[in-house]
C-alpha cells in the first residue's frame, strides 16, 4: 500500500510526523536531551553538540570501545558533527574546548560568533577588500629565521582593480585614519571625544585629556603631550573640554547652516579654497603643460638628429656632445616643471571630488542636537589648538583650527 504522507512531514529515515500521536505512531530517530541542560547558560550549538556526542557514546557502549582505564572514546570527525549542526568546523572546535577545558579562547557561552579582536583588526586593515591584489606582503631576513616579518607598504607590489571590491577606497583609507586615532580609556574608563584628533600648533604632538577633580569642582581639559611627558620644549595649551565643546559645535552648525542655505555657493567655495586659483589658472596651468609636453617631444628629436648627424660625420664629437648636454638639461627642467604642473591640476580635480564627498557628510548632519563621537569624527579630520594669549584687560584668547574631512579648513564669508 502506497504511503500517501507528505513529504515535508517526512524525517531522513522515511518515518512520517504525524498532526498526532496516536498509539500506533512510530517515533521517529531522536537525539537524548539530558534535563539539565534546559538550565545551563550554554548556547544553543553547545547543548546539540551534547546531545550528538552523548548519542554517539551508546554505539561506544554497544561496541565495548573503551580506553585502559575503562573510560568509553567516541569516533565522530568534526567535519561531519559540523555538516550535521549547519555550523563551521571552528565553532565545533571551540565548543569542545569549552566543554572539555572551560576556555573561551575560541568558543563564549551565549556568544558563538564573538571574533577575536585580531581577526577584526585584519578585517579593517585588509587591502584587498578594495579590489586590490597585494604581492610581497612579508618576507624572511634569512633562510635561518623560520618566522617572517611584514613589509612596509613600499616593499609591497599592488596592483589596483585586479578583482571587484567589497568597500570603495575612499572608505578603507578613512578607517584607516580613524584607527591612528589613539582613544584608548581613561582611569575613569572612559573615552574622551575629542582623544586622537587634538593637535599642538606648535610642536604637533596630540593633545592629551586631563582631569581633575576636588571637593570644590570637577574640571575636564586637554594638554599637549610633550609638555606633559617634557619630551620636547612646548607650552601647555591647556583648554578646557566644554568650552572647546561649545567652540566646535557653533563653528559645525555655522557651516551646516550655511550649506543648507546655499548648497550652490558653498560646494564652489570649496572648490575655490581647495583648488590651484580659480578657472583661469587652471586653463594656464593647462596650457603651460601642454607647451611643455610639446617641448619635451621636440627636443627628443633634436637630440635623436644630432646623434645622427654625428655618426654620418656632419658634426664632431665634442660639438655633439656640448649640444645634447645643453638639450638634456633643458629637457630635465622641463620634465619637472611638467610634474608640478600636473600635480596641480590633480588637486584642482580633487577639489571638486572633494568638494562632492563631504557634502554628501553635510548632508547626512544637517539636523543635530549634540556633538557624538560618530558626527565629529565623520565630519572633522583634526583639530590644531594654539596657545592662549591675554589682551590688556586681562582676556584670555584662544584660538583653534578645525580641519574638516576632505576639505580642510572651511572659510565662510561674513
Amino acid at each position: 500500500m502506497r504511503d500517501n504522507t507528505p513529504k515535508s512531514t517526512r524525517t531522513q529515515g522515511g518515518d512520517p510526523i504525524a498532526d498526532y500521536i496516536r498509539a500506533d505512531t512510530r517515533l521517529p530517530a531522536y537525539l537524548p536531551y539530558p534535563r539539565f541542560l534546559l538550565k545551563m547558560e550554554i548556547s544553543q550549538t553547545a547543548k546539540l553538540l551534547y546531545s550528538l556526542l552523548l548519542d554517539r557514546s551508546t554505539l561506544s557502549q554497544k561496541n565495548k570501545w573503551l580506553d585502559d582505564e575503562g573510560r568509553i572514546y567516541i569516533i565522530y570527525p568534526i567535519a561531519e558533527i559540523a555538516e550535521i549542526l549547519d555550523k563551521g568546523s571552528t565553532t565545533i572546535k571551540g565548543a569542545l574546548e569549552y566543554q572539555r577545558t572551560g576556555s573561551t579562547r575560541r568558543y563564549h557561552p551565549g556568544y558563538e560568533c564573538k571574533w577575536a579582536t585580531n581577526t577584526v583588526v585584519h578585517i579593517l586593515e585588509n587591502r584587498e577588500y578594495t579590489g586590490c591584489l597585494v604581492n610581497f606582503k612579508t618576507e624572511k631576513p634569512s633562510y635561518k629565521v623560520k618566522h617572517s616579518i611584514e613589509n612596509p607598504v613600499e616593499k609591497q607590489a599592488i596592483f589596483e582593480n585586479h578583482h571587484e571590491p567589497i568597500i570603495d577606497k575612499e572608505t578603507w583609507e578613512r578607517v584607516q585614519e580613524l584607527r591612528k586615532q589613539r582613544k584608548r580609556p581613561n582611569r575613569y574608563d572612559e573615552v574622551g571625544l575629542f582623544s586622537g584628533i587634538l593637535f599642538c600648533a606648535d610642536c604637533g604632538h596630540v593633545l592629551y585629556q586631563q582631569r581633575y577633580q576636588n571637593k570644590d569642582r570637577k574640571q575636564d581639559c586637554y594638554i599637549c603631550g610633550s609638555y606633559k611627558k617634557r619630551t620636547r620644549n612646548c607650552t601647555a595649551h591647556f583648554i578646557r573640554t566644554d568650552l572647546l565643546t561649545a567652540g566646535v559645535l557653533a563653528n559645525l552648525r555655522q557651516v551646516t547652516e550655511y550649506a543648507a542655505k546655499h548648497e550652490s555657493r558653498f560646494v564652489k567655495l570649496l572648490v575655490q579654497q581647495n583648488e590651484i586659483g580659480g578657472k583661469r589658472k587652471t586653463a594656464a596651468a593647462i596650457k603651460q603643460l601642454e607647451q611643455a609636453q610639446e617641448r619635451i617631444s621636440e627636443i627628443s628629436r633634436i637630440i635623436k638628429r644630432l646623434y645622427e648627424d654625428n655618426v654620418n660625420g656632419k658634426i664632431s664629437d665634442e660639438r655633439f656632445m656640448e649640444l645634447s648636454a645643453d638639450y638634456e638639461a633643458e629637457q630635465a627642467e622641463l620634465k619637472k616643471r611638467a610634474a608640478a604642473l600636473q600635480a596641480e591640476l590633480d588637486k584642482s580635480q580633487a577639489a571638486t571630488v572633494n568638494s562632492e564627498k563631504f557634502m554628501g557628510i553635510v548632508r547626512k548632519h544637517l539636523a543635530f542636537e549634540e556633538l557624538t563621537p560618530t558626527l565629529l569624527r565623520e565630519m572633522i579630520e583634526k583639530i590644531v589648538v594654539h596657545e592662549c594669549s591675554y589682551d590688556e584687560n586681562g582676556t584670555r584668547r584662544q584660538d583653534i583650527e578645525i580641519y574638516y574631512s576632505f576639505v580642510g579648513k572651511i572659510d565662510l564669508p561674513e
